[in-house]
């Protein structure tokens, strides 16, 4: 029985080795599993800090306008080069803006032009607008003579409106053929 008493204490003590070698072991990963979360901690901690600093209380961003520099005038001078700038700075500043309809595109281009270049284009305008009402009055009364025409008491061809069948082409006192080459093809 002392044998056997013997025997259980040296399990006994065999076995509280075990289990303080294991202790250890847990003891030495829990530390390592503490500090990482507490560097965890910290990179969330600064984290937040900098999210803190950019993003105000209303939780918007503010959005700050940015001055976009308006093109020079253009006052029509004749030289390529400072009129490729002019429309170069104006793509940019409708880019910049974001202007993307021809009518503001062109409004905003004639506020920037001066002197001459303003006198050409309002002399321009008025003429595209002169051309417009001219093509509307022969657009009228091309439909005028076409209704003309169509009405029963009259035939289209009534009115010769060739000079050639009026006689208009023909020259008495020239021969035609002396326009003529004189050799034959072969």
């Amino acid at each position: 029985m002392e044998e056997r008493v013997s025997e259980l204490d040296s399990s006994q003590k065999t076995l509280l080795e075990i289990i303080n070698g294991m202790l250890e072991d847990f003891r030495a990963t829990l530390n390592v599993v503490r500090n990482e979360i507490a560097d965890v901690n910290t990179r969330l901690s600064l984290t937040m800090r900098a999210m803190a600093n950019q993003v105000p209380v209303g939780g918007t961003v503010p959005v700050t306008k940015v001055k976009v520099p308006e093109p020079k005038p253009f006052c029509g001078a004749r030289d390529a080069k400072a009129l490729e700038n002019f429309i170069f700075d104006l793509e940019q500043y409708f880019k910049a803006t974001n202007i993307v309809t021809e009518e503001a595109k062109v409004t905003l281009t004639t506020m920037y032009l001066c002197e001459d270049a303003k006198l050409w284009v309002q002399d321009l305008t008025s003429a595209y607008a002169a051309a417009e009402r001219l093509f509307d009055l022969t657009s009228d009364s091309q439909n005028v003579r076409r209704h003309q025409s169509s009405s029963p008491g009259r035939n289209r061809n009534s009115r010769p409106s060739s000079p050639k069948a009026v006689g208009g082409d023909e020259c008495p006192r020239k021969d035609r053929k002396s326009h003529q080459s004189n050799t034959k093809n072969t």
